[in-house]
């Protein structure tokens, strides 16, 4: 019987908040594993600076809900553009 392939991708962010590392992984899930693509995407430090300040401001789930629209999206956004581009 032929498993099923699965293609699944990672994204982690340590706590020095400088970049995403990013995986492609392509897996039946039990026996069968290729890794595609490993990958590290460095922060620009606008966006790095704005990501530490943030997370010193958030203790708990009241800080997250008052901080959250401090967050420059359209920075984000740019960045998750490039990591797309890049992984293609």
């Amino acid at each position: 019987m032929k498993n099923k392939l699965y293609t699944a991708i990672g994204l982690m962010s340590g706590t020095s908040m400088d970049g995403v590392d990013v995986s492609l992984i392509r897996s039946d899930g039990f026996n069968q594993f290729t890794n595609i693509l490993d990958e590290y995407f460095e922060y620009n430090e606008s966006l790095h600076q704005e990501l530490i300040e943030l997370r010193n401001l958030i203790i708990n789930i009241n800080d997250l809900k008052q901080h959250s629209s401090r967050l420059n999206r359209e920075k984000l956004l740019y960045f998750i553009a490039k990591l797309s581009v890049s992984c293609l």
